[in-house]
């Protein structure tokens, strides 16, 4: 039996970093189920795709990915695995993994900072978060809710334009195969992240 247990193991490697998603299982363990269960040009069906950590350890083994989920954020987030990541250095793997701490801490700091009623500082702070991460979904919509609440209704239609037009984008562009027809009925989300299976990329042992 495989040692799973994953415990100190980089876990945001890739496009894993993009978000904290709620439950979210360690790469490794999907790398696990993707590698041993399925072969190089296989199709993978992840049908709970959330963050899409499934359908990014599909991608680097050289497997077609199809991911479905009804959740309006995961189809969001789809948008960050769409692609195939590009293998970073050490120290790209570092900066980006500092970007994404420091924009998670700026975010929390400014949704602290707008439900108390500071609203300038959490504009500020919002802005200073962008700079490190600015395709931060809950960044860009705690941007377009302070706009809102500051009474500038129309700068918060053109961000919140901008969320629904990435996700329009996403859509279109994933939901390719026949099975988008049937999940687009019950608003559900078909991503398929590619037709030819790259090179599968060097990967740690697990």
């Amino acid at each position: 039996m495989p040692d799973l247990d994953f415990d100190g193991h980089n876990t945001l490697y890739a496009s894993h970093s993009l978000h904290s998603y709620a439950a979210k299982c360690p790469p490794q363990l999907a790398r696990y189920g993707v590698r041993y269960y399925s072969h190089v040009g296989d199709t993978v069906l992840d049908p709970m795709a959330g963050s899409g950590t499934t359908l990014i350890e599909a991608k680097i083994l050289g497997r077609h990915a199809i991911g479905y989920d009804i959740d309006p954020l995961a189809l969001l987030l789809a948008s960050g695995c769409a692609n195939q990541p590009r293998p970073k250095t050490a120290s790209q793997e570092g900066v980006a993994r500092w970007n994404s701490a420091r924009a998670g801490a700026l975010y929390s700091l400014a949704r602290e900072q707008f439900e108390g009623g500071n609203l300038d500082d959490s504009r500020k702070t919002i802005v200073n978060a962008m700079k490190y991460a600015p395709d931060h979904v809950l960044i860009r919509l705690l941007s377009a809710k302070l706009s809102i609440e500051q009474g500038q209704l129309e700068a918060a239609e053109a961000k919140l334009q901008a969320l629904r037009n990435a996700a329009s984008t996403v859509r279109t562009r994933c939901a390719q195969q026949p099975a988008a027809r049937t999940s687009d009925s019950a608003r559900s989300i078909i991503c398929e992240l590619s037709k030819t299976p790259k090179t599968v990329a060097p990967l740690p042992d697990i």
